[in-house]
């Protein structure tokens, strides 16, 4: 070895073992701006659960109030849609031996559903279909949000992952919807 090639090779080095030390601290920056605690499958699944009983139990009081009939048809589709994903879930659940765990985000997300529900209980009319329309693009955007930003990321289980994706699909589309019939509402 020449005297030349001698000076390469400690710069060589030390790049080299920047990146691998840049490497690996991505790898422990899965989620860098978040300060909540990563949540396991089983609270995953609690959390996707409460999300569609939410959307369950919103939409049961408008099949029965909602005075334009879009606003009715979407709130029993929004029924009817989300007690099957909740099938489909507690499937995926048991199939991949997971029983799941109440939280801090379901908890709130519960809240939340109630809130909504105590609201659309004192209103009647077009002004309940206009409450009932606006909630449900709240609640869709809301649980695109969690799914995108929380749950997909964390799942580790792949079938619970692959549930999650399918659903984010279905809430996309039921916000798509959901904007339609409330721009359409006098």
């Amino acid at each position: 070895m020449t005297i030349a090639h001698r000076p390469l090779r400690l710069p060589l080095l030390w790049l080299c073992s920047l990146i691998f030390i840049s490497l690996a601290g991505c790898q422990q920056l899965k989620r860098p701006f978040s300060d909540a605690p990563q949540m396991t499958d089983a609270e995953i699944i609690h959390v996707a659960r409460t999300l569609n009983q939410g959307e369950i139990d919103t939409s049961k009081p408008a099949v029965e109030k909602a005075s334009n009939a879009k606003v009715r048809e979407f709130a029993q589709r929004m029924v009817s849609d989300h007690q099957k994903e909740i099938q489909n879930l507690e499937r995926e659940a048991r199939e991949a031996r997971l029983t799941p765990l109440p939280n801090d985000t379901s908890s709130k997300l519960q809240k939340k559903t109630q809130e909504m529900t105590v609201k659309l209980k004192t209103q009647e009319g077009q002004e309940f279909d206009k409450t009932y329309m606006k909630g449900q693009i709240k609640l869709h955007e809301q649980a695109l949000s969690k799914l995108d930003d929380t749950l997909i990321p964390a799942a580790q289980n792949g079938r619970i992952r692959g549930y999650l994706t399918q659903m984010r699909t279905i809430v996309n589309q039921h916000l798509i919807e959901a904007k339609s019939i409330e721009q359409s509402l006098p």
